[in-house]
């Protein structure tokens, strides 16, 4: 006599009544699976680059003639002991910003324990002050990447999915669409 299958068994798995059910979870997990692994992706970046900004994307033509506008930068890490050679380009936060800068260094200075720092973006008429908080110069130990490729071009999708809505919606739609159209 063949066994019956628990109604546990045939909600999860389906009965033909519960199907859609199971095809639905599928595809939850599915949409799951690509954001767990664009962070797992982020993360081994950050972890071969040695830094929490590994790849940087130029959004104005600050850096002109050397970058352009949608070009993507490959950063690696650095310590807070090293000092930038005058003439090297880096990638540094600063807390008016919510994105990275990418400029030039054209000044350092030693202040007692401090390592100061002046950056300026090649195509800008005046070096980087105004963006130090009324200081004259930055500090150093805030500047954790030093540049070490270009993609030309391959940031213009991070771009156009941050600055036109249209695309956002288009770019998360085709996403959701690709992980809804074939669960198995």
């Amino acid at each position: 006599m063949p066994k019956k299958e628990s109604a546990l068994r045939r909600f999860f798995f389906g009965d033909g009544i519960h199907s859609s059910f199971l095809s639905l979870f599928r595809r939850i997990v599915s949409v799951a699976n690509m954001v767990l692994s664009s962070a797992l992706i982020w993360m081994i970046f950050v972890l071969i680059f040695r830094n929490n900004m590994p790849l940087v994307v130029v959004l104005s033509d600050s850096m002109k003639p050397d970058f352009q506008r949608g070009d993507l930068l490959l950063a690696t890490g650095q310590t807070w002991k090293h000092v930038f050679p005058i003439g090297q380009v880096c990638a540094y936060n600063i807390k008016t910003s919510p994105v990275p800068i990418v400029h030039r260094m054209i000044e350092t200075h030693v202040s007692g324990n401090s390592k100061l720092i002046l950056t300026k973006g090649d195509n800008n008429p005046e070096p980087d002050n105004w963006l130090y908080r009324g200081e004259e110069f930055y500090f150093n130990d805030k500047v954790e990447t030093k540049l070490e490729g270009v993609l030309p071009f391959v940031g213009w999708i991070s771009i156009l999915v941050k600055e036109d809505k249209r695309v956002s919606i288009l770019f998360i739609a085709f996403l959701i669409y690709t992980s809804f159209r074939n669960p198995d």
